[in-house]
């Protein structure tokens, strides 16, 4: 079982950010992936989660050889986005730990990499202490770092990550050595940075880099005199009825009728269903009619030409999560507010 001991504490330079320093983490039998309270915490708390893989772009290496350079573009990160938490996940192989007898416990240190007169420069974001029979996923809080970036697109040089054992710093050891996964090794244990935020952005904009395609092959169906009655967006289990009540009715949407199943990549449609119907003298108790809706429908009794009858609408709506690429290597987890209608009503 896995015995980990955590602090939190404010980070450096990061807004709202902290440093989580794991004091000792022993293997874990159960599961290579650590789900952390912090981490629940801010897919609660969250309404978008991104992930970017180490690029690398920068060929200079700092001076610090033993250790590993890491970069993440970021620069497509929205300037609306208000980053909660930021981790940089890192794999460790026993069978890749040339120190798996070594006694003394393994400190690792993330640094931000920064730019002083031409000269590389490293401040410490924060580390954390690990056996050495430990195996499994790594995470370190490197809030500060990408709040960095993101208040200074051309300040991100990478992180710089560092290894010793105990607290001897002025020794550092081989990363390599120590079994973590190098860029040679499987894909599946490439570091990886994930972000966790919120954004006020709505799915209009996300989409619109695809609607030129829609629209180009709009153009060429109608070209080829190809047409179809039904309205392929649409999947009704029940007929419209003018003179129903208010009431909620089925609606699927497809992403593939919309042409979206190219950069989404689940779900394949959601549930989004929609209200119709009349709101007629009486409203009943299950058209949620607003104290406004009964007294419009009153007035529209007497002068039901100046008047309109109050309109079914949605009441309550719940979101969505939607996981689609961001670029060939990077994706998104995005949850949509009011994408589907829980409940309807006469407003």
């Amino acid at each position: 079982q896995q015995d980990v001991e955590e602090e939190e504490e404010k980070g450096n330079g990061g807004t709202g950010g902290y440093a989580r320093s794991r004091k000792v983490r022993s293997i874990s039998s159960s599961s290579d992936i650590l789900i952390t309270e912090a981490d629940r915490k801010a897919i609660d708390e969250s309404d978008i989660i991104m992930t970017f893989l180490n690029k690398n772009h920068h060929g200079s290496e700092v001076r610090h050889e033993k250790g590993r350079r890491l970069w993440f573009g970021v620069a497509n990160i929205e300037n609306d986005v208000s980053v909660l938490m930021a981790e940089l996940r890192l794999y460790r192989k026993l069978n890749l730990n040339k120190y798996r007898t070594h006694n003394s416990s393994l400190t690792l240190t993330v640094y931000a990499v920064t730019e002083l007169d031409g000269e590389s420069e490293m401040t410490e974001i924060s580390n954390i202490k690990l056996t050495s029979d430990y195996e499994g996923w790594l995470e370190i809080n490197v809030t500060s770092a990408v709040d960095l970036w993101l208040r200074n697109r051309e300040a991100n040089h990478g992180l710089y990550v560092g290894a010793f054992f105990g607290d001897r710093e002025e020794r550092e050891i081989k990363l390599d050595d120590v079994g973590f996964v190098n860029v040679r090794g499987s894909d599946e244990y490439q570091p990886f940075l994930v972000v966790y935020a919120n954004s006020q952005q709505m799915i209009k904009p996300i989409v619109q880099r695809h609607l030129t395609r829609t629209k180009r092959s709009s153009v060429q169906r109608r070209r080829k005199g190809k047409s179809d009655p039904r309205n392929p967006l649409y999947s009704y289990t029940s007929s419209f009825d003018h003179h129903k009540s208010c009431r909620i009715q089925q609606l699927y949407v497809s992403f593939k009728d919309l042409q979206w199943h190219e950069w989404i990549i689940a779900p394949e449609g959601y549930g989004a269903y929609y209200c119709s119907g009349e709101c007629n003298f009486p409203l009943n108790a299950h058209m949620n009619a607003t104290n406004h809706a009964i007294v419009q429908t009153l007035v529209h009794l007497n002068h039901p030409t100046k008047v309109p009858k109050p309109c079914c609408a949605p009441t309550k709506l719940i979101p969505i999560s939607v996981l689609y690429h961001i670029d060939e290597q990077n994706v998104n987890l995005k949850k949509y507010k009011n994408m589907v209608v829980k409940s309807c009503g006469c407003h």
